[in-house]
């Protein structure tokens, strides 16, 4: 996936994606955006980017 960002290949990194998310176990599924939330911010991390979702603020 790394290599998709790199060369900048979104049809690649769509493909990879998917298939990461379909390995999911269905039973492990929950129908809600904080799910693809978390799923989405561990895969930037484990590639190392530096992300923080929703950062509490004072700002």
């Amino acid at each position: 996936m790394i290599k998709n960002l790199i060369n900048k290949d979104a049809e690649g990194l769509n493909s990879n994606l998917s298939e990461m998310i379909a390995n999911v176990p269905y039973h492990l599924h929950i129908d809600k955006e904080a799910y693809y939330h978390t799923i989405f911010l561990t895969w930037l991390n484990l590639l190392d980017f530096k992300v923080n979702g929703e950062a509490s603020t004072d700002k």
